[in-house]
């Protein structure tokens, strides 16, 4: 008789790989009782491996049990998924205990925790997801777009070939459901060929993470680490500066947009972050709002008094993260520098 081969044996499993398929082959009641002994740790180590062991063939499975007390033996192959690790968890565990594990267990699987894999592709910039999708098939391209969020997916089409989107459109209206095992195997490649150097490929990420970091700083501790900065690389300085969004860059919102966000906020916030502003900038938003509006809020501002800086500050900068919410939305546009129009005047 031929030697088995390298798969009909279970010595090339790990032990968290073992125990998940021992708890698969159990009978529900059996399972249940041997999760219920087990801590977080343990579980999210086991559900990890529930959750990407894959179909085992029955010689394996038959292999594991015999390393167990009985031997048991099964007639049919069994797979081991995420959904067979969620339906175990949820009928052993409260509803909170099991939701944490299983997020940590999707987010573990696509490196980011918490994140589905559709959601992190999502957020991923379409011009890098296209020049990846171009080398799949039109079948894969269709189903990886028709799983992320639509707006993003119209962005990513938009930079692939023409008749390369006429054969991912054509496969979107036939598409019919999609076994798990097909989207479990698109996750995995994505994952190991895309996901993991996602990092390595993405540009000006440290300058557009800086710039975040000097977003959120006081007044005070911007000026200096600016400064600072400057001393040492004026021009990454001014990269990092081109990038950030500040309370004066209010002056690279057109006058809708300024109306659009008088909408959206909280007067009195604007009353405190105006009381300490220039002229300039109080102008700027108070020629955007109605007679009766401006002479109300010029009526907060008096009635306001001294207010100590830091609480200027604060207000601004929840003005400022109002803004940058409402323009990832897509509610108002924050023109670059260089698109601004110099001749416009604020009266």
């Amino acid at each position: 008789m031929a030697p088995p081969g390298p798969k009909a044996l279970s010595s090339h499993l790990s032990g968290p790989d073992k125990a998940a398929i021992l708890l698969l082959s159990l009978e529900r009641h059996h399972a249940e009782e041997m999760v219920a002994q087990l801590d977080d740790d343990e579980l999210k180590i086991l559900s990890r491996s529930m959750a990407s062991v894959g179909r085992v063939d029955s010689v394996v499975v038959e292999d594991v049990l015999k390393q167990f007390v009985e031997r048991v033996s099964y007639s049919s192959d069994l797979t081991g998924n995420f959904s067979a690790a969620e339906k175990l968890l949820r009928a052993v565990l409260p509803t909170e205990r099991a939701d944490a594990i299983l997020e940590e267990v999707t987010g573990s699987a696509i490196g980011s925790p918490g994140v589905s894999m559709w959601d992190r592709l999502s957020q991923v910039n379409e011009e890098l997801l296209a020049n990846y999708l171009k080398n799949e098939y039109p079948q894969t391209i269709a189903l990886i777009l028709s799983r992320i969020d639509p707006v993003h997916a119209s962005a990513v089409m938009t930079h692939l070939p023409d008749q390369l989107n006429l054969q991912v459109m054509l496969r979107i209206l036939k598409m019919e459901s999609v076994h798990r095992d097909v989207i479990e195997d698109i996750e995995r490649t994505l994952h190991s060929e895309f996901i993991s150097n996602l990092g390595h490929a993405q540009k000006r990420d440290s300058f557009e993470l800086l710039a975040e970091v000097f977003n959120a700083f006081d007044r005070t501790t911007e000026t200096r680490l600016m400064e600072l900065l400057e001393s040492q690389d004026y021009e990454s300085a001014a990269h990092v500066k081109s990038l950030m969004f500040t309370f004066e860059d209010f002056v690279r919102i057109e006058p809708a947009g300024i109306q659009q966000l008088l909408r959206s906020i909280n007067k009195s916030v604007l009353a405190v972050a105006l009381k300490g502003a220039s002229k300039h900038m109080q102008d700027l938003f108070l020629t955007n709002m109605s007679e009766r509006a401006q002479k109300v809020l010029q009526e907060d501002m008096a009635a306001l008094g001294a207010v100590r800086l830091r609480k200027i500050e604060e207000s601004q900068q929840q003005l400022v993260q109002t803004a940058k919410e409402m323009s990832d939305r897509g509610e108002i546009e924050i023109l670059q520098r260089n698109q601004q129009d110099q001749n416009r005047l604020v009266r």
